[in-house]
């Protein structure tokens, strides 16, 4: 293998610790396994493969990992003797998640903890069901032991609305503790920081000055750069007001702020009050002076909103401090009680969390506990010993507790880390990469340990990488993100020949649009303040683009397979946001609208899903039937059917102010409409079965019941997106079952307890992930977040919405937590009712707001650095703003931009206009009102959408229009003639109704009323569901199955090994999975090909026919007997025959079947598969004239042959 400087430094370094800082693209993962195969070849540095630990963050990348070094060690096996005998003992290595690591040592010293050594870990749904009723629980002791303090805490507070209660809080800051080392230590600083007493040494008073400090700099880069500006454009006009009045109030302000002269300096953040530009020169514009002093303006309004802080506050202590103090103590004490009470609860149910995982491994490694620094104990050192190299992937996701671990188990074990602190991008939960780049500033002082970068890209064209460079080299500093983009970061082409287009790689959609638009539409059409017409408009042109370059460009993008270039196809692209939530869903009906077939990964939005919402509000129903929305939503639904009518008919019978489930009794008892009565009784006796079998059986069992006897699974696999619908459906039941399982469940499993969680999920802002059908080879467009995309690569990249804002510190409630500055609140002022931020709040929100600055940026990396072939960047902004940002940035002299330049940015479309402003392109298109130098390299194409562009492609795509939302529908006088039309337009009847529904061309399934895979999941076993993935279920198996007996070998006997080669070609080409192909009953398949049927496939003189398609037309009379017109039309019969054998005797037509019976089940389930077999022994007959035709189902489970 050619591997580049870096990698080769990488992997064959002796040095002790090794960093290696690997940027996007540059084969990270590959470099960390050759290192350990290339150690694991050297018998004097590891002599056994128990010698090293391969830790990573996902099971996914353990799994990959593991089989990256099993090939490489398979295929140098041959010439060595030490990596044959690796290879072999491979299994036993501990290369694993940390999680899976933890678990194992803690299993092995459960004793050491006072753990029952079959304890289990918790699914984390269970966690959160049991948190919330440990909360409700502790809230209510709480009351009673502390009554004055809960009521400091929660007077004011909203605490009745589940989705914003303030008392969740109690459960974050214990979800936030998870990550800390030491909770008691923590609590301890929380009371410090938030002590009543204000001094000017605590570590509060001083962080908040710094952030002063830090904003006065930026001030002072303000004010001179609008001085730039000013003598560039209008020749030094307000040149001495700048020098003289501005920056000398800044300076001073500081010097004020390091003599903690804070009286005076309260005092002179007034000096800006009477302040006041000088007038424009009459030849300039107010668009220029906006543009020179737009900077200085800011710094202005920014120094005086300093006395918002708290420190410059002189009636903060009277205010807050007191209050804030107090009210800390209580939520750190409710927080305390929380944690025991879970702990218990879990000691009781023998359950560990996953966060025990780790603070148990820490407990077992540290002799002297959590406190620092960290002495090993006697288990840490065995386990030193046992590991001679310690390699961690993705390094720069890593927490505290977890990087205390690591260090306490490396002692003198070589540790090789690689990671990326530009990708880092989980912050959220818990990552810190911090701890990364401290391990590269140790790399340039410590000679044991050295640094490794790898910046050459293996996976995009240059001329992606040319446009990534170009955006982060400008805006990417140390000071923001942590990481300098300099030369070491910067992405360099592994093969720059690779680049056959000279058109560039990337390209910049704009839509000309209004932002204000977004937030002006009514309130039904928004979506946490975003207008779904703003939103379409971008999809459209999205969606125009995809078409043109499959289409009619016909793009080519390089594929591995086939080591060629060739046309792209729809699942070549993928479509990353940021905002997924809010803005997915619009761009797949619009896709699905312009016939591009799509499919959302998404890591929420299962219960939005409308088939969940159904079944959710009939288990609801089930509850308690007594819930008026919830029942109008499941006789609304296909479940039941009810037309708006018949609920309007329910809803005016009799007394109508009684609850809808009375009312329905009501028409159940008496109704003059008797149709309606017979439908409202059917339907009650059907939720009285239902709730009886809710009270006697499972979950799981109801579930499915509903499903069987509603139709429900067919139903919805029938509409847009069914497959998707389908796999949702089988996600609840499966959902259902692990409910079951919860240790928290046993011997109190309700419908209530489980509709009780599911309510308090939603409520608290939870989600699950769409289930995910089996798309392993569906050609179609993926919309997912980028923080999924992570880690994958796509040929075409469309980054969608990045007019998207940042949501900057507005997203920050009254409860905010951090690692160093530990707890921070607003406080309720008791008489004005508003909220009074504490000093430590302020101090960790302007921290959070950094770092969320931060992970905006890396996460614009990740997202960039997907694209293989392509990058486009699709976004909306207004001419005025564009024109804004282009003209500052491009009067920058300097590399990169300044700082305050960067932060001011709202959203990612920002830092790319920012960066992209001296190019010539940008300048033109947007008639910039300066002259400034430009630069005309061809890294991008700018494609800018005017309404009326978009408005032609929306008249393609889209059928009809929904009306604006400025047309006002004038209501008509009344006519009675036209009243007289209408009503009898509306009663006429069409005459061949009875035909209307009848479909021309239609398969035998349909005809026969049933879905196979229905009736087989019917009786389908609970156990081996629970088993099997979600992709898994009985219908994939089945037509495995059936690929499987289409592609046998027949030229000889068949045996175990020609089924077996069967398969195996199966999966190599793709055609199925690899979960399906383990669940194939091969041993029923012998059993078939050894029985008489089985001997006539395989008869030389016999012809056989698999999977054989006809199409058969037959009168409608004789598919529909009581039909009274249209008998004698002729209705397209479809369908496929498993296997025809022609025989000298006759035609012999086998139907397979996989259901899971046994005896007694077979007379039953050979009735229901009769009619479609004679369908299919009628249209062989008759199509190759054969007159005669036997016809058997052949069971695979129980190997019985039925002849019908």
């Amino acid at each position: 293998m050619n591997w580049t400087k870096g990698q080769k430094q990488a992997i064959e370094s002796q040095s002790g610790d090794i960093t290696v800082a690997a940027s996007a693209g540059t084969g990270k993962t590959t470099v960390l396994s050759h290192r350990a195969v290339r150690i694991l070849g050297l018998p004097e540095l590891c002599p056994d493969v128990s010698d090293i630990l391969v830790l990573t963050f996902t099971e996914a990348a353990a799994g990959e990992m593991k089989l990256r070094i099993a090939q490489y060690l398979k295929d140098k096996a041959n010439k060595n003797i030490y990596l044959r005998r690796h290879l072999l003992m491979l299994d036993g290595a501990d290369i694993s998640t940390v999680h899976s690591f933890c678990k194992r040592i803690i299993s092995r010293h459960f004793h050491r903890l006072g753990l029952n050594p079959a304890f289990r870990v918790m699914d984390e749904d269970e966690s959160k069901l049991i948190k919330a009723e440990i909360l409700q629980q502790i809230i209510e002791e709480a009351w009673d032991d502390f009554p004055q303090g809960m009521t400091h805490l929660l007077d004011g507070r909203a605490v009745s609305n589940p989705s914003h209660n303030f008392l969740n809080c109690v459960i974050d800051v214990s979800n936030f503790l998870d990550t800390v080392i030491s909770r008691p230590n923590w609590f301890d600083r929380a009371l410090v920081y938030n002590d009543a007493a204000i001094s000017a040494a605590s570590d509060a008073v001083k962080n908040q000055k710094q952030f002063i400090l830090d904003n006065l700099k930026t001030f002072k880069e303000q004010f001179k750069w609008s001085l730039s500006l000013d003598e560039k454009i209008a020749n030094g006009h307000w040149k001495e007001q700048i020098e003289k009045q501005c920056i000398p109030v800044i300076a001073c302000a500081v010097e004020l702020l390091e003599k903690d002269d804070l009286k005076n300096f309260i005092k002179h953040l007034n000096s800006f009050e009477k302040f006041r530009w000088n007038r424009r020169p009459k030849e300039f514009s107010d668009e220029l002076k906006k543009l020179v002093l737009s900077a200085a303006d800011k710094a202005k309004e920014g120094f005086k909103n300093l006395n918002a802080f708290a420190v410059l506050n002189p009636d903060y202590t009277a205010l807050v401090a007191g209050a804030c103090s107090v009210q800390t103590k209580v939520l750190i004490e409710l927080v305390k009680k929380f944690d025991l009470a879970y702990q218990t609860r879990k000691q009781q149910l023998n359950c560990v969390d996953f966060a025990d995982l780790e603070k148990y491994m820490l407990k077992l490694l540290s002799e002297n506990g959590d406190v620092a620094p960290a002495k090993p104990s006697d288990i840490a050192l065995q386990l030193r010993k046992s590991y001679k190299y310690i390699f961690v992937d993705e390094y720069q996701d890593i927490n505290p507790v977890q990087q205390r671990i690591i260090d306490l188990l490396s002692g003198s074990a070589k540790v090789f880390v690689v990671g990326d602190v530009k990708q880092s991008i989980y912050a959220w939960r818990g990552a810190d990469c911090g701890l990364f780049v401290q391990r590269l500033g140790k790399t340039g002082i410590d000679e044991s340990k050295s640094r490794v970068d790898l910046n050459e890209n293996f996976r995009s064209r240059p001329g992606v990488l040319n446009f990534v460079n170009e955006i982060f080299s400008r805006i990417m500093l140390e000071s923001i993100a942590a990481v300098d983009y300099d030369e070491n970061a910067a992405l360099k082409p592994f093969n720059a020949s690779s680049d056959k287009s000279a058109k560039p790689d990337v390209e910049l959609l704009i839509v000309d649009d209004d932002p204000a638009e977004e937030n002006d539409d009514d309130e039904e059409q928004q979506t946490d303040g975003i207008s779904a017409d703003a939103v379409n408009r971008r999809a459209l042109t999205v969606a125009e683009r995809i078409k043109e370059l499959v289409e009619v460009e016909k793009f080519e993008v390089y594929d591995k397979d086939i080591s060629a270039f060739r046309p792209c196809r729809w699942n070549d692209f993928v479509i990353l946001t940021r905002d997924f939530k809010h803005r997915a869903n619009n761009y797949v009906q619009i896709l699905r609208c312009a016939n591009i077939p799509v499919v959302s990964d998404s890591s929420a939005g299962y219960f939005a899903a409308t088939e969940i919402n159904d079944m959710l509000s009939l288990l609801q129903v089930l509850d308690n039937p007594r819930q008026d929305i919830p029942l109008a939503s499941v006789l609304r639904s296909p479940i039941f059917s009810l037309s708006d009518t018949q609920l309007a008919q329910i809803k005016s019978h009799k007394n109508s102010e009684s609850d809808f489930y009375s009312l329905l009794e009501s028409v159940a008892e008496k109704s003059d409409v008797q149709d309606l009565q017979k439908t409202v009784s059917d339907i009650l006796r059907r939720l009285d079965d239902w709730r009886t079998l809710a009270r006697r059986g499972s979950l799981a069992d109801l579930i499915w019941q509903i499903y069987s006897q509603t139709g429900l699974l067919s139903f919805v696999s029938a509409l847009p997106g069914g497959s998707q619908r389908h796999a949702n459906l089988l996600k609840l039941h499966q959902r259902a079952i692990q409910f079951e399982n919860f240790a928290s469940s046993f011997n109190v499993i309700s419908l209530s307890r489980f509709v009780n969680f599911l309510q308090k999920l939603l409520e608290s802002g939870g989600d699950w992930a769409p289930a995910e059908p089996d798309s392993s080879a569906s050609d179609a467009v993926r919309v997912m977040s980028v923080h999924k995309s992570k880690g994958l690569e796509f040929p075409i990249v469309i980054l969608a919405e990045t007019n998207r804002e940042f949501r900057l510190g507005s997203h920050i409630g009254d409860c905010i937590t951090d690692n160093q500055a530990t707890i921070g609140l607003r406080i309720i002022d008791e008489n004005s009712g508003t909220k009074l931020p504490s000093l430590t709040w302020q101090v960790i929100k302007e921290k959070q707001i950094r770092q969320s600055l931060a992970e905006e940026m890396r996460i614009l990396y990740v997202a960039m650095t997907r694209a293989k072939d392509k990058l486009i960047v699709s976004g909306a902004a207004e001419s005025k703003r564009c024109v804004s940002l282009l003209s500052s940035a491009a009067l920058c002299d300097l590399g990169k931009l300044p700082r305050f330049l960067i932060e001011s940015a709202k959203s990612e479309l920002d830092w790319i206009l920012l960066s992209l402003a001296e190019y010539e392109k940008l300048q033109t298109h947007f008639k910039l009102p300066i002259q400034v130098d430009s630069r005309n390299d061809n890294i991008f194409d700018l494609i800018i959408y005017q309404p009326d562009e978009i408005l032609k492609i929306s008249s393609r795509f889209l059928k009809k229009l929904p009306v604006g939302r400025y047309e006002t529908i004038k209501t008509p006088l009344p006519d009675k003639t036209l009243l007289e039309n209408i009503t009898k337009n509306l009663n006429w009847q069409y005459p061949l109704k009875d035909c209307a529904s009848i479909k021309t061309k239609q398969s035998v399934t349909s005809i026969v009323h049933q879905e196979e895979f229905a009736e087989a999941d019917r009786s389908f076993s609970f156990d081996s569901f629970e088993k099997l993935t979600g992709r898994g279920d009985s219908l994939v198996i089945g037509s495995a199955t059936h690929l499987v007996i289409k592609n046998i070998d027949l030229t000889d006997t068949v045996d175990k090994d020609k089924i077996c080669q069967a398969v195996n070609r199966l999966l190599k080409n793709g055609y199925t999975t690899k979960q399906a192909a383990e669940k194939i009953d091969i041993s029923a398949i012998l059993k078939f090909f050894s029985s008489d049927l089985g001997r006539l496939v395989t008869d030389s003189k016999n012809i056989v026919l698999r999977e054989w398609p006809f199409t058969y037309a037959v009168s409608a009379a004789e598919l529909y007997p009581d039909l009274k017109n249209c008998t004698e039309e002729k209705i397209i019969i479809q369908g496929i025959v498993d296997m025809l054998i022609k025989t000298p005797s006759g035609l012999v037509v086998i139907d397979f079947k996989t259901d899971r019976i046994d005896s007694s089940q077979l007379k039953q389930r050979s009735e229901h598969y009769a009619p479609q077999l004679k369908w299919y022994c009628k249209a062989a007959a008759e199509i190759l004239n054969i007159k005669n035709v036997t016809g058997w189902l052949y069971f695979l489970t129980p190997a019985i042959a039925v002849k019908i």
